[in-house]
């Protein structure tokens, strides 16, 4: 084999699965604690989305607390529970099913990512079009 297609073949993650490399056996509890804090910049974004009348939030569960109790109830109930789901999924993630919770924990995870990069971009949008006066 010649060095082009050996070069060509490599594994190029280094032999290490997609989940290894998400949420690695040795970082599960700082890939928790990275996804409590994106739970917690979530709720506050929606609350601000909501303060300011420019969204809504899109889990009926939650949109019928904060009707019944106010936003800020029902973001501070919503982001108690999702980083108490992601504290158990740790801990059972360390536990003897740790695969499968790792994955659990992954796909959080991945969530709480996309969730904070649709907020803050469509803040930057919101900023940019107050700053224009568009809005």
């Amino acid at each position: 084999m010649t060095t082009a297609n050996a070069a060509a073949n490599a594994d190029v993650s280094g032999g290490r699965s997609l989940l290894d490399r998400l949420v690695p056996r040795n970082a599960i509890r700082r890939r928790a604690w990275l996804a409590a804090v994106l739970a917690c910049y979530d709720s506050l974004a929606t609350w601000l989305w909501v303060r300011l009348e420019v969204g809504s939030e899109l889990n009926p569960l939650v949109d019928s607390v904060m009707s019944r109790f106010g936003a800020g109830t029902g973001l501070v109930v919503r982001a108690v529970y999702v980083v108490a789901l992601i504290a158990m999924l740790a801990y059972m993630a360390e536990g003897r099913r740790s695969k499968t919770m790792r994955g659990f924990l992954a796909t959080v995870l991945v969530g709480m990512i996309g969730i904070s990069i649709y907020h803050t971009g469509f803040g930057v949008v919101f900023a940019v079009y107050a700053a224009l006066g568009w809005i």
